[in-house]
């Protein structure tokens, strides 16, 4: 039987609700696979020979990290499956995360009885074969509606008001060219006239040019939909940035009224979304 230890990659946050957003979030996934894969089973869909185990770990901020969370699954033999909850494919999916997993397993054949040469060079091709990393998933259409759902439900006039749709931020490309592409679906979903796809930091358009750019459209109101998963620092400090940014403007001839939005958080679809995924990748991966 082959063991797979399905681990859960959050960012980290030193915000409880956030770190209870993310445990809920993977309490859900981790039943929803679990009852998946019991029916496949029954009717002959899916082989009977992996046995899955469930953890999870953070880059930064929080515990357990993901370094010793990896350590402890490759000590356990079996292979990983790294399923971040990360909506983009910047930074940290890009580098931090792969370089992670090259540390761990450089430390795990470092400490290999094996010498060097072609039998050491056989079992770090077999270490790096043992662990696979899913894509970000934030493109995923069932993300979309349950944006279009949020901005729905603010009431928002598709010919009158702003949506300000914001990022965390990076400094990647491709995760730009993504999240305008998101930008775009919604437009056109939602038939909206006025929305803009902002960052926090990063580089691309600030929140606080966009908001300008609405300004100066004579808007009356905006509403921001947070493009980030959980609650953490940035929800919590974005209230304040607001109102910091109206009372830079408070002698501008325009009133405009702002309105935030709520983190993607726990949603059925989103739960569901992420759990195909894992179930797609344990079906494909030639373990």
């Amino acid at each position: 039987m082959t063991k797979v230890h399905v681990v859960f990659v959050g960012h980290g946050t030193r915000r409880e609700q956030g770190i209870d957003e993310f445990n809920r979030f993977i309490v859900l996934a981790k039943r929803r696979i679990a009852r998946e894969l019991a029916s496949r089973h029954s009717d002959g869909r899916h082989p009977g020979d992996i046995h899955l185990s469930f953890c999870h770990g953070f880059l930064e901020m929080a515990q357990p990290d993901l370094p010793s969370v990896l350590e402890s699954c490759l000590a356990d033999d079996g292979c990983v499956l790294l399923v971040p909850l990360f909506l983009l494919e910047a930074r940290h999916m890009k580098v931090d995360i792969p370089g992670i997993v090259s540390s761990v397993l450089l430390s795990a054949m470092a400490g290999s009885p094996l010498p060097s040469g072609t039998a050491s060079d056989l079992q770090a091709e077999e270490l790096r074969k043992r662990v696979l990393l899913v894509p970000a998933v934030g493109r995923n259409s069932h993300f979309l509606r349950v944006l279009v759902e949020d901005i729905h439900r603010a009431h928002v006039d598709p010919h009158q008001d702003g949506v300000l749709l914001l990022g965390r931020g990076n400094r990647d490309a491709d995760a730009q060219d993504a999240f305008q592409w998101i930008c775009g679906e919604i437009a056109t979903e939602m038939g909206l006239e006025h929305i803009i796809a902002g960052y926090l930091t990063g580089t691309g358009r600030s929140w606080t040019e966009a908001l300008a750019q609405f300004e100066r459209e004579g808007l009356k109101r905006v509403f921001i939909q947070p493009y980030l998963w959980f609650h953490g620092h940035l929800t919590e400090e974005l209230p304040r940035r607001i109102d910091a940014w109206t009372m830079s403007r408070k002698y501008t001839s325009r009133s405009m009224t702002i309105d935030i939005g709520q983190p993607l958080g726990i949603h059925p679809l989103l739960v569901e979304a992420v759990s195909n995924q894992v179930l797609e990748h344990l079906a494909s991966w030639k373990i």
